[in-house]
């Protein structure tokens, strides 16, 4: 009975050594509502075109590879709504690269538009 405790110990103590604890990064990210407020907010929406992070937004078309134009782009108002909205075929891992890209941009609200039924 004594060398069966002994292993168990040892199978915890190895188990505990080897297992890696890691910190998840979290974005903050909200859904877009239809309600209007009395404070008047900036919102800027854009729709994530392909898998590769195109974007499109206010008739222009950006990369999300390029990180100093989309730095600028969110520059122009980092403190807008960023409404985000995807075509039907874009994946989610493609969604939230382009999140935390926007996030990485300086973009400090982000919010996904809700699928209308």
């Amino acid at each position: 009975m004594v060398p069966l405790v002994d292993v168990v110990f040892i199978l915890l103590l190895f188990f505990m050594l080897t297992t890696s604890i890691a910190k998840e990064k979290q974005l903050p990210v909200g859904y877009s509502t239809a309600t209007t407020s009395s404070t008047e907010v900036v919102t800027r929406e854009l729709v994530i075109e392909t898998e590769d992070g195109v974007i499109s937004a206010e008739g222009q078309r950006i990369s999300t590879h390029d990180a100093k134009k989309l730095a600028a782009w969110v520059g122009l108002d980092a403190d807008a709504i960023y409404i985000v909205d995807t075509q039907s075929q874009i994946s989610t891992q493609a969604l939230v690269t382009v999140l935390d890209r926007l996030s990485d941009a300086g973009a400090t609200q982000l919010m996904v538009k809700e699928d209308q039924p």
